[in-house]
């Protein structure tokens, strides 16, 4: 049985961060997973800005790119 008293409460690399800016990052990982969702059904000037869009989110986020991968 696994013992919850040696369970990891964070991520090291996370608590270096502001945590203004992991809720940020978390933000902008959410909108770029419910993009992906819309991407397939928009049209073709949509798809262009969500694909700008997303460009501007991973270069300002770049966790995000282990994350969530663009191939997905």
């Amino acid at each position: 049985m696994f013992n919850w008293r040696y369970r990891v409460l964070f991520n090291k690399e996370d608590a270096k961060k502001d945590p203004a800016y992991l809720k940020r990052k978390n933000t902008a990982g959410l909108l770029i997973k419910a993009m992906k969702k819309m991407y397939l059904e928009e049209s073709e000037d949509m798809k262009r800005g969500i694909e700008a869009f997303s460009k501007v989110i991973r270069a300002t986020y770049p966790e995000l790119n282990e994350e969530i991968p663009i191939n997905s």
